[in-house]
């Protein structure tokens, strides 16, 4: 699985959804992390009333991040996952909102980026000198991404990184509002290695918008992705993957 992507764009003019079963169950696949108190703190019920909840769990700070991922790292410490985990559920909100335009249910793509993030959490190296928010962020969004790709019945030509890129991101340079012309869908096709026709097949199925990477003017603006992240890593963030220390992203 690909971890990182270039910054996604979204479309609310798409067909409607395949939704896929529930999947909080897959919870079970990271035997490292799963206890009933980890459950619990993940779980969705009430959208509005988890988002409430994870407001409250309070930001780590570089001490504390580094104290807790030695401690679940070293001693198998599922308490101390449970605390990175719940500590980041803001981030993993932000990112989901993002996506909305997709038509998917909120709570699922929560979900899918809480999944994320436990990944995320068993596999740190606090050793690294990296913060969790910096490797956690591409994690989260590889999940809602394929999360959305599988629920797509339209999604036959997002198979390949690249036209997946083309899904997340048809307009990654500035296009003008009647849409892409053949030379610059040509560039686009040979940046991203696919046809011509394929880029503008794309662009015709997506009116995309942007995805916040600042986030909305809410109650949530301090937690935005790129808010989030300037704030732990204390400096202006211009892109979260510029940060990322998973070994596989470019």
């Amino acid at each position: 699985m690909a971890i990182c992507e270039t910054c996604e764009r979204t479309s609310s003019d798409l067909p409607s959804p395949r939704v896929r079963p529930p999947v909080a169950s897959r919870a079970k696949y990271l035997p490292g992390v799963q206890s009933p108190a980890l459950s619990g703190a993940v779980s969705i019920g009430s959208i509005d009333a988890y988002i409430q909840r994870a407001r409250r769990f309070p930001m780590l700070t570089r001490e504390d991040e580094f104290r807790l991922a030695s401690r679940y790292r070293d001693d198998n410490d599922v308490d101390a996952a449970r605390q990175l985990v719940v500590s980041h559920l803001r981030l993993v909100i932000s990112v989901a909102r993002g996506y909305l335009g997709y038509g998917l249910p909120h709570a699922d793509l929560i979900q899918e980026g809480n999944i994320g993030l436990m990944k995320a959490v068993q596999r740190f190296d606090p050793t690294r000198g990296i913060r969790l928010v910096s490797f956690a962020i591409h994690l989260i969004k590889a999940e809602i991404h394929e999360y959305v790709l599988k629920n797509w019945r339209m999604l036959k030509l997002a198979t390949t990184k690249a036209q997946r890129k083309l899904f997340f991101n048809p307009r990654s340079m500035e296009t003008s509002s009647q849409g892409l012309g053949s030379t610059r869908a040509a560039e686009i096709a040979q940046i991203l290695d696919v046809t011509p026709a394929e880029v503008i097949e794309m662009d015709t199925r997506l009116s995309g918008h942007d995805v916040a990477l600042d986030g909305d003017s809410d109650d949530d603006e301090a937690f935005a992705p790129i808010t989030y992240l300037g704030r732990l890593l204390g400096r202006t963030v211009a892109c979260p993957r510029r940060a990322c220390a998973c070994p596989t992203a470019e």
